[in-house]
């Protein structure tokens, strides 16, 4: 493969126009269930989808109108449109004692005066330890108990496979079940006032559309994908150079902190990412420090600003409490002038400083009185010597 100096520049500058082209696809917009933390687990799901099944007050059963329809045709009944739905029992842990096993629950079972309906909710998790002759004994005690209705049952997840489910036993994916409801969502909207519950119903067929399919939002799209294959080993050569980018700075970065603490020091380095990737980081630990402390050498894509290229640059050292004397270091850095000559403290309150790690670390952050990236080198020397000479370093 030919290195980044043996390919023109010219090359990789010719796909730059093409890159921009690729924009990043927006982030999908956070739901109020995946909001809540515990959204992806089994129990909220189920809770969730009996209430929308009838199980609250005034809450109209549209999941499981929608649920029903998605049954295979030959599992249901006729006259499936005789069910009187305002009048659906909806129970969440239906449980039946079993002689020396314990009570045993199924997730939802819906009584209508038409038939009785017994779903087991699965959410990534198999179902080889399920008891579902146990489900089908109370599920025929509750049709029993209704006047000998019809039973059937269905097992829900997010993909249409789920291990140990038996045959009899029709699975719906949470992408059919979505479908659906969409689907029937107009006619359904328009029979009952507006009000929270039409909002809150629409969130969750959002977040079971998510969890079937976590891949919506990061998945490259077919265009983009086209353009990496074809451009793929000047991409790689681009990475490459970009690599070499790091590498020089690390170089320079260490140079530059030498000659602020006036030494040929020991430094080690290390690197990050912060803001989603969007800024990168250069770290610095002098040994002469004791090893926890660092600088910072950041930078950033900032068009508008930036004084040479597209690059935004600061500066930021991090002193830990067990090598420094920190409260003398805040004073003395929150007092600098904002015209200090190199760097200047960010214009807010503290001026630039910080403490993180319940205090452990203190961070003096720096700008650039140069926004480029000699000013950013040399606010990096300047801020070292700056912390070398009044440093109080505890021994």
């Amino acid at each position: 493969m030919a290195t980044p100096s043996e390919t023109p520049l010219s090359t990789l500058a010719e796909l730059l126009p093409q890159l921009h082209s690729f924009a990043s696809r927006p982030v999908p917009e956070l739901n109020f269930f995946e909001a809540g933390g515990r959204g992806f687990a089994e129990n909220p799901i189920s809770d969730m989808m009996a209430l929308f099944m009838g199980g609250g007050r005034d809450i109209p059963p549209w999941l499981a109108k929608a649920l029903v329809q998605c049954l295979p045709p030959e599992a249901m009944a006729d006259g499936m449109d005789q069910v009187d739905w305002c009048n659906v029992q909806v129970e969440r842990e239906a449980s039946l004692d079993v002689e020396g096993e314990g009570a045993k629950r199924l997730d939802i079972v819906l009584t209508t005066n038409c038939f009785v309906l017994g779903i087991e909710n699965k959410v990534f998790a198999n179902a080889n330890h399920n008891p579902f002759a146990i489900y089908e004994q109370l599920l025929n005690q509750r049709a029993e108990t209704a006047g000998g209705l019809p039973v059937f049952k269905c097992l829900t997840a997010p993909r249409k496979q789920v291990a140990g489910c038996p045959g009899d036993w029709p699975i719906i994916s949470y992408g059919e079940l979505y479908k659906q409801a969409l689907g029937q969502w107009g006619q359904e909207s328009m029979a009952t006032p507006f009000g929270k519950w039409h909002v809150f119903y629409l969130e969750f067929l959002s977040h079971l559309n998510r969890v079937a399919h976590p891949e919506l939002g990061t998945r490259m799209d077919d265009a983009a994908q086209t353009f990496v294959k074809a451009n793929f080993s000047t991409l790689q050569q681009a990475l490459i150079l970009l690599d070499e980018f790091d590498k020089a700075l690390d170089e320079e970065g260490r140079e530059a902190i030498c000659r602020g603490l006036g030494e040929d020091a020991q430094i080690k380095s290390g690197s990050a990412t912060w803001n989603g990737g969007t800024t990168k980081v250069r770290r610095f630990f002098p040994a002469s420090w004791g090893g926890k402390s660092q600088l910072v050498l950041a930078y950033h894509p900032d068009p508008d600003y930036a004084e040479d290229g597209m690059l935004g640059w600061f500066v930021r050292a991090y002193l830990h409490a067990e090598e420094f004397d920190l409260a003398r270091l805040r004073e003395k850095f929150e007092s600098l002038p904002e015209t200090h000559p190199v760097f200047y403290p960010r214009n807010e309150t503290p001026k630039g400083v910080w403490t993180e790690s319940k205090g452990k670390l203190l961070a003096l952050d720096a700008w650039p009185a140069t926004y480029s990236h000699a000013g950013a080198l040399a606010a990096l020397q300047a801020l070292a010597h700056w912390i070398h000479k009044r440093s109080g370093q505890r021994p």
